[in-house]
């Protein structure tokens, strides 16, 4: 796979990620995130224990949880409104099996560095449903431990919203787009070598240009 060298400057598609910026609730998660890893002390990646339901109570809406088992990315926990947002259950569901090929492994090596590191993530990704609904998925991903130590959990909060106007999608079916990375170092440095997210877009845009029948982009 197509890696880049990076530190912590992000990575953007097109002007419109140009500005993007946390919200007050990915922040405030952040904060919340480093109080728990202070309080764990030398080991610096909290529990998943310490997320307690009186913590977690101003996220929940919007938080996630998710486990790796194995080779795939289970989310054990997804809030009421990211279901709302993206209409439908998200709970149980495994979140790599919406892609195939070189966009699943990409997926797979981006969330796995997350807990090898481990290091957090904030990102924006678009979504083309395949009708006239675009949605732009934000957020925060950061790592969790289990009772014994082991970094197998990804958690954070996100939103979604929905474009009813962005107009029909180049081909039927789902699209998906990264517009922005930026990674977080939660006291263990950053990878040195990370997944592409250009490679990504361009694995979609072989994909449109095909539907279309036409040249690929340039």
């Amino acid at each position: 796979m197509t890696s880049f060298h990076t530190s912590d400057i992000h990575f953007t598609r097109g002007a419109d990620s140009l500005g993007v910026t946390p919200s007050r609730q990915v922040d405030a998660f952040i904060t919340l995130w480093r109080q728990l890893a202070r309080e764990q002390g030398p080991e610096g990646v909290p529990r998943k224990q310490a997320f307690t339901m009186q913590r977690l109570k101003p996220f929940l809406p919007h938080y996630f949880l998710a486990e790796w088992t194995g080779d795939d990315l289970q989310n054990r926990l997804v809030g009421s409104a990211l279901d709302d947002q993206m209409g439908q259950r998200l709970t149980g569901e495994s979140f790599l099996a919406s892609y195939e090929g070189t966009q699943r492994e990409y997926f797979k090596a981006f969330w796995a560095q997350l807990v090898d590191m481990p290091c957090g993530v904030t990102t924006r990704r678009t979504v083309h449903m395949g009708d006239d609904t675009t949605l732009r998925l934000s957020g925060v991903s950061l790592p969790l431990a289990d009772q014994t130590g082991q970094v197998r959990y990804l958690c954070g909060v996100g939103d979604v919203a929905r474009d009813f106007h962005h107009g029909a999608p180049a081909m039927s079916g789902r699209q998906v787009y990264i517009d922005h990375v930026q990674y977080l170092d939660v006291g263990f440095g950053l990878p040195d070598e990370v997944p592409d997210p250009s490679a990504f877009n361009a694995a979609t845009d072989h994909a449109v240009a095909a539907a279309r029948k036409g040249p690929l982009p340039g």
